[in-house]
């Protein structure tokens, strides 16, 4: 497999890193990599239902305030 760079897929990258193929740096590199590819998803709102989670943790903490006062 190359050196890790932007060209290769996320995929190609995560098989890469569990198999062992890239050492020491290139890995790294690789991780790096995936962790800004997963920033920006997050940044430009990619991931469909991170607003889901957004949601049921407030209405989580609403009923548990809520209850607990009375």
């Amino acid at each position: 497999m190359p050196k890790p760079s932007d060209d290769l897929s996320d995929t190609q990258l995560h098989e890469g890193l569990t198999s062992g193929e890239f050492k020491e740096r290139d890995a790294l590199i690789a991780q790096e990599i995936l962790r800004r590819r997963h920033d920006e998803r997050a940044r430009s709102g990619r991931y469909n239902f991170g607003w889901l989670g957004a949601a049921l943790a407030a209405v989580w903490l609403w009923v548990k305030f809520r209850v607990r006062r009375r």
